[in-house]
Formats: C-alpha cells, sequence, structure tokens
C-alpha cells in the first residue's frame, strides 16, 4: 500500500530572476562619502574649482576616466576623485 498523505513537490530553480547588473558600467550614480569635495573643471588637481558638493549628495556619472569620475554637476560636467565617492546602483521607491 501506498500511504495516502504523500504529495508531490515540484521545484523549479530560479531561473526567471531580472539580473539587475546587466550593464553596469552605463548611467549609475556616485554618492560622497567624504564631509565635502571640489568639482573641478577637468581630471586634474591643479584645474579649476567649479564648487564643493557634501557628504552623501548624490550625482549622475557622466563617465570615468581613471581616478576620476567626470558627474552631472548643477547642469554642467566637473569632475571628482573616485576615492572621495562611492558607486552606488540607481534606485527606483
Amino acid at each position: 500500500d501506498v500511504p495516502e498523505d504523500t504529495t508531490d513537490i515540484q521545484t523549479e530553480p530560479d531561473s526567471t530572476a531580472a539580473d539587475t547588473t546587466d550593464n553596469p558600467s552605463s548611467g549609475g550614480s556616485v554618492k560622497v562619502i567624504v564631509d565635502t569635495l571640489n568639482v573641478r573643471a577637468e581630471a586634474d588637481e591643479e584645474a579649476e574649482v567649479l564648487g564643493m558638493i557634501d557628504q552623501d549628495d548624490i550625482y549622475e556619472i557622466v563617465s570615468n576616466q581613471g581616478d576620476w569620475i567626470e558627474i552631472n554637476y548643477n547642469g554642467n560636467n566637473g569632475f571628482v576623485k573616485s576615492e572621495y565617492v562611492e558607486m552606488i546602483q540607481n534606485t527606483e521607491y
């Protein structure tokens, strides 16, 4: 006799989950991780300072140029040292 209380359990791998890391280098944002950070006109520590941004401010990435990241700063492009910001994923709320 086969017991009546057995059930077939089907398990399927979760292969339909969306992969959110298709192209991590496109777009994205950075968050400032120091108290204040100079935004410069060029990717050079001697370049003109366009302004200062504060810790936890978030800016859209325009391009990544080695040690420097070009950001959208008040409608213009500016540069910040990559060691003073962290990459964050854009999240929708």
